[in-house]
């Protein structure tokens, strides 16, 4: 075996000379790989606790804190690459890296014993230059965020433009299978990485909250799963990205070396992104000059709902336009309903246009007289039902979130279709293999009888 590994701890080099420890026992490899192995080392190691005080897209601050059973921390040292910013004491320091990584630091004490404590950083921004996302994410081998900025166009006379994705990477190196079989312990791992897993459901979802929107602000990365390697998704096991009432993830992207084989399903189900669209541009093409394989940044165009001014005539609402090539889809426009003879306009709720990173989101009904409310632009909420009568109900229209319902009509699905790019160099569905990314559905209309029984129509 490697002399190297067979080291059990490796406390440090300095001149070409690997200082550490082997069973109780000083060792030494010169740089000829000769071993000398020392005296017995006796006495209890130190040991240290680390802990992330603050966390930036350019800057991470860890505070060190080093105990001993056993006389007292003589000294901490930083080994690769860590910089000192406060020293509150011998055995309590700060320190700020400015890179991801995993950052070791040699804790010695005053009885002669030493160990090695390491904190993994992956929240840093990593910025860089691509010709295309595809390309980029060929170069990158490590996790954490990237900024990557692309140069592209929508066609061969049209203006180049350029844009800054904001990419969220979960890189994993070898074969990996999803089989929701993971224990608890390595469930904890993997959600450090931004792997949640719910196991009854076997479903894992890729991402982490700081990748979404929130009720008063926009999503912000595109999720990545890159593996270097084979990827297998087990029968009945769903692989999607993290989700809220507030939509998912910029879209996600798969991008595997090897072979794709889904026997179960790959969606983006419900996890549409309430973000402004963009070009997404995928790839450049080599053989034509000047173009992009892309997902536009518009897609299908919204659509009115129904106006009526009088009758008794229902009208189911319409479905969204379906988009052209890469496109994602229009949100549905509310049902106009009016059971009485109003000579009153009454407005159904539109869908809005389609995003590159979500389909668009539906209307809110309408009964009787008035107005609902239209699905908002950028994967946004779903509009609200409007019921003029008491005790009949109009449904919400779907979005991020649903839109509220009226006169006990029920809210509109929470979640949009969302971007799914898969990249693999092979790609395997099997019989009980399925790609999905559809939207939620709009709420129901409720009727309250006599009896007060209520009643559901679609």
């Amino acid at each position: 075996a490697n002399k190297m590994d067979e080291i059990g701890e490796v406390l440090g080099v300095e001149d070409d000379i690997i200082e550490g420890e082997y069973k109780d026992h000083n060792v030494t490899i010169d740089k000829d790989g000769n071993v000398t192995i020392g005296n017995k080392l006796t006495g209890i190691k130190p040991t240290a606790e680390i802990t992330i005080l603050t966390e930036e897209e350019e800057r991470v601050e860890m505070q060190v804190v080093a105990s001993t059973e056993e006389g007292e921390i003589a000294s901490i040292e930083p080994i690769n690459g860590a910089v000192l910013k406060t020293e509150n004491s011998v055995s309590d320091k700060i320190y700020e890296v400015t890179n991801n990584g995993v950052y070791k630091f040699r804790i010695k004490g005053t009885n002669g014993r030493t160990t090695i404590a390491k904190q993994e950083v992956t929240s840093l921004v990593l910025e860089m230059e691509a010709e295309s996302i595809l390309e980029g994410l060929a170069k990158v081998n490590t996790s954490g965020l990237v900024k990557m900025k692309v140069k592209g166009k929508t066609s061969s006379e049209a203006e180049e433009e350029e844009i800054t994705y904001r990419l969220n990477i979960i890189n994993k190196t070898g074969n990996l299978v999803l089989n929701a079989e993971e224990d608890d312990e390595k469930i904890e791992e993997l959600k450090l990485e931004g792997i949640t897993i719910d196991k009854t459901n076997k479903i894992y979802s890729f991402g982490t909250t700081k990748d979404i929107g929130t009720a008063s602000a926009y999503a912000q990365n595109t999720v990545v799963l890159k593996v270097d390697g084979n990827l297998t998704i087990n029968e009945e096991v769903t692989a999607t990205a993290i989700g809220s009432a507030y939509g998912g993830p910029k879209g996600l992207i798969i991008y595997c070396t090897g072979t794709v084989t889904n026997n179960g399903t790959i969606s983006m189900s419900a996890r549409g992104a309430k973000a402004v669209g963009e070009n997404v541009y995928l790839l450049k093409n080599k053989n034509t000059e000047g173009t992009y394989e892309y997902i536009p940044a518009v897609g299908a165009a919204a659509r009115a709902g129904v106006a009526r001014k009088y009758g008794t005539e229902s009208i189911n609402g319409y479905a969204g336009y379906n988009a052209t090539g890469r496109g994602l889809g229009a949100g549905g426009t509310g049902g106009s309903k009016e059971n009485m003879n109003y000579w009153e306009w009454r407005y159904a709720g539109g869908g809005s246009a389609g995003t590159s990173y979500s389909g668009g989101s539906g209307g809110g009904g309408i009964l009787t007289q008035g107005t609902a409310g239209s699905g908002a632009a950028n994967g946004g909420a779903g509009g609200y039902a409007y019921s003029a009568r008491g005790r009949q109900g109009t449904g919400g229209g779907a979005g991020n979130p649903g839109g509220s319902g009226s006169q006990g009509g029920s809210t509109g699905g929470t979640g949009t279709g969302g971007l799914l790019v898969i990249c693999t160099k092979d790609f395997v569905n099997s019989e009980t293999g399925k790609l999905i990314s559809n939207g939620s559905s709009g709420g129901y209309r409720w009727i309250l009888w006599r009896r007060r029984i209520w009643r559901r129509f679609n």
